[in-house]
């Protein structure tokens, strides 16, 4: 697992947990999906939190991305692909 954080400026108050993550960290819908069912994927303050959660100026937003192994990923395929 791989942690960001995030420190909420006065300009992003008031956005939702979710626009902030798309508009400003830059993470996909699927990304953020994916944190949305991990233990601990969005914590704001330390606490678990909602994607529709509005920031305010101070917050602070940790989010816990999953690393995928691509190098394993491929090799299953290829072997998979031979096998069938």
């Amino acid at each position: 697992m791989n942690k960001k954080t995030y420190l909420i400026e006065k300009a992003e108050k008031g956005l939702t947990i979710q626009q902030y993550l798309k508009q400003i960290a830059g993470f996909s819908n699927a990304q953020i999906r994916s944190m949305k069912f991990t233990e601990n994927g969005i914590c704001l303050g330390g606490q678990r939190a909602r994607v529709t959660t509005r920031l305010s100026e101070g917050d602070v937003l940790e989010v816990l991305l999953e690393t995928k192994n691509i190098a394993a990923s491929f090799w299953y395929m290829q072997w998979m692909l031979r096998a069938g």
